[in-house]
């Protein structure tokens, strides 16, 4: 009788952090669209929320691309 109360116990405690994770979830679900919702609406009216992410090409690992074209293969214009 024992081992089916700790058993009782442990199936509700699992089912109470499920629960807790979910509406956790949720709550930030609805928190990102409406930061993008506000975001929209601020930027249509010209003022935007957030200002947009800035390049710097210091902080950049990646080593610069270089194309290389022959002029062959370039269209006829």
């Amino acid at each position: 009788m024992m081992y089916v109360a700790l058993a009782e116990a442990v199936v509700i405690a699992v089912v109470a952090i499920s629960f807790a994770g979910i509406v956790r979830w949720l709550v930030r679900q609805q928190a990102r669209e409406r930061d993008l919702l506000v975001n929209q609406l601020c930027a249509l009216a010209g003022r935007p929320w957030r200002e947009p992410p800035a390049w710097h090409p210091e902080e950049s690992e990646e080593e610069p691309r270089v194309l290389v074209t022959i002029p062959d293969q370039l269209p006829d214009y």
